[in-house]
């Protein structure tokens, strides 16, 4: 496996050194034959996608495949503006010169992709990858194995192996991976394994993008419409059974409004998913038996105020509300990533700072409230990724932001164009005419440092 490995990964190199991958029209050709791939195999793709996830066909519409496809279409709208050189102004000192920066692509990058978006997730890093003229192994998570097959198939249908190849297989695979010296690594998943991928790039000297994940907290404030408000947080906690990077993983009440938002939320359950759960056509599963075990364990840690039902044959668990969990406790330290909300109170901006950096620099943070001096407070004073005001994760949606972390929920941007600058190196470059020479920058310097302060001080205008 790691010869093979190597010599894929020599062949890439070779391939993207020959120059085939930086013209606009190969770029532009590239994408069109992905778009074109998505089309043909959508119902291959929600067939895939139920198999792993047992995802409803309207989740994996719109967060899957629509999501890629608008992110397509951003792209290669754009693609051409982006590949252009930037002028920058250079000072009058230099004079007669101009100069600009000029994307240029990284070279053979590895993508590693997570099972909880593993279409969009995969598909997205190598819309923009492709975009900015690399070339890609594509290494999906072995946890949606139906989907990664998939991925395999599509994906060897549209380009060569020397451009881009999907490699499936388990951690050794990625071990082995991440041992060859890639120009860029693009790793979306735990702090964990987050940190493994940093260490072993770094003996490369790879540039690394991390996107991890974090508490991101939901805080509701006491002046908020409580039904729009209820709808919006359980649509957003437990919209792929909660396994979101950037759900909601606690609540955050005003302590005046604590008992009626809940009674809200609970309703709001009930007319979404109905009295059992378990039979919804709108709820997914939890990815495999040992995550729904770990959620599981997570139910002691608070007083169950909905929900609570879980089947750990079928990996279910039911939309479940918690009470009362202690700041210290697991399920407030650890990351859930699944269909439990448990639900915290605070009085004023100090108490909820306080909570909210017991877990820095969450990778979201939704904030509900109509009240200006809280919403100017807490966009300024707490450090997050993405954020949302009154409703949560349509920010993912906007192709024209940027996504990431900060600090513990990882660094580096994608989407659009950001993903397109996180594949590129931006190549600065200052070009000078002959014939005009400022003679006081040659030696002998004895003469010239009075008419050098002078310069100096018109420099500061530019051209």
């Amino acid at each position: 496996m790691t010869l093979s490995l190597q010599k894929l990964h020599r062949t890439q190199q070779d391939y993207f050194a020959s120059g085939a991958t930086h013209a606009y029209a190969f770029r532009r050709t590239a994408l069109a034959t992905l778009q074109a791939t998505l089309r043909k195999h959508h119902h291959d793709i929600v067939a895939a996608l139920h198999a792993d996830l047992r995802k409803p066909a309207f989740e994996a519409v719109v967060s899957e495949i629509d999501l890629t496809r608008q992110e397509l279409a951003y792209v290669r709208r754009h693609l051409k503006r982006w590949m252009a050189r930037r002028r920058v102004r250079t000072p009058l000192l230099y004079f007669p010169a101009s100069s600009y920066t000029q994307p240029e692509p990284r070279g053979c990058v590895l993508i590693i992709a997570p099972w909880n978006y593993p279409l969009q997730l995969a598909l997205s890093p190598l819309i923009t990858a492709l975009a900015a003229g690399n070339c890609v192994i594509l290494k999906p998570s072995e946890h949606a194995p139906h989907t990664a097959m998939l991925l395999q198939r599509m994906l060897s249908d549209c380009f060569p192996p020397e451009h881009v190849q999907v490699i499936n297989g388990g951690i050794e695979t990625s071990s082995a991976l991440l041992d060859l010296p890639f120009d860029h690594v693009f790793f979306i998943g735990s702090h964990t394994v987050g940190k493994i991928v940093m260490e072993k790039s770094a003996r490369h000297l790879a540039s690394v993008t991390l996107e991890l994940g974090g508490k991101s907290p939901c805080i509701v404030d006491r002046d908020v419409p409580l039904r729009d408000t209820a709808r919006r947080i359980v649509w957003a906690k437990f919209f792929n059974s909660g396994q979101s990077c950037i759900a909601p993983d606690y609540l955050l009440v005003h302590a005046d409004i604590k008992a009626e938002l809940i009674a809200a939320l609970c309703h709001t359950i009930v007319a979404f998913y109905g009295d059992r759960p378990q039979q919804s056509a709108s709820l997914g599963r939890i990815i495999s038996r040992q995550h729904c075990e770990r959620l599981v364990s997570y139910l002691q840690a608070g007083n169950i105020v909905h929900g609570g039902q879980y089947d750990l044959d079928d990996n279910f668990i039911a939309p479940t509300l918690l009470s009362d969990c202690q700041l210290d406790s697991r399920i407030m330290s650890e990351e859930i990533f699944g269909p439990l909300l448990p639900i915290l109170t605070f009085q004023d901006n100090e108490q909820l700072v306080a909570i909210i950096e017991k877990n820095k620099n969450p990778l979201a943070l939704y904030l509900y409230s109509r009240d200006q001096e809280r919403i100017a407070y807490v966009t300024r004073r707490i450090a997050f990724g993405s954020g949302c005001i009154n409703d949560a994760l349509i920010q993912y949606g906007i192709m024209g932001l940027p996504f990431g972390g900060k600090g513990r929920s990882g660094f580096g941007k994608c989407h659009g164009k950001h993903g397109f600058m996180t594949f590129s190196h931006q190549k600065s470059i200052t070009r000078r005419a002959f014939g005009f020479d400022q003679q006081l920058r040659f030696p002998p310097y004895s003469k010239n440092l009075r008419w050098l302060k002078i310069m100096l001080r018109l420099g500061r205008l530019s051209l």
